[in-house]
């Protein structure tokens, strides 16, 4: 057996239990949160076209914030009847082991939604997320204009 091959046996479980020592074997879980539409005092940012016709697809962007344990979502939307409503989500790592941290650094997400309006006239477009510090509701309304 050559020394190389009895290092790497003699070395090898050590290592492993070392990793596993200094882990966390669950590790951090993920949480689905709404997403961070706005920090402090700076605007919303939600951007839609301001006419469209019956049918037509509309592209919605919701720019939200997220920093180095936090990820963009998904984007569920739900029309009903002249109203769509848009809530990006994010994802937090949460439950962190004491020798995990997170960089600060903040993140700008593009959370696209496609929706169709089915009725002429002045519709709305409703993005719901959340206000950072605070986790305070935020609701952004976009109208839109919507010919036949």
């Amino acid at each position: 057996m050559s020394h190389t091959m009895f290092a790497a046996r003699r070395v090898l479980p050590l290592l492993t239990l070392t990793l596993f020592a200094c882990s966390d074997i669950d590790g951090p879980r993920s949480v689905r949160r709404p997403a961070v539409l706005a920090i402090k005092g700076s605007p919303p940012y939600v951007i839609t076209p301001a006419a469209v016709r019956v049918g037509e697809p509309v592209t919605v962007v919701a720019i939200s914030f997220s920093s180095g344990c936090t990820k963009r979502g998904e984007t569920e939307v739900v029309v009903s009847g002249a109203v769509a409503e848009v809530r990006p989500y994010r994802y937090d790592l949460v439950d962190l082991p004491p020798n995990m941290a997170c960089i600060s650094i903040l993140r700008m997400d593009s959370n696209v939604a496609v929706v169709t309006f089915s009725i002429p006239g002045t519709d709305t477009v409703r993005v719901i997320g959340v206000r950072q510090p605070g986790e305070a509701p935020l609701a952004i309304e976009r109208l839109l204009t919507v010919s036949p």
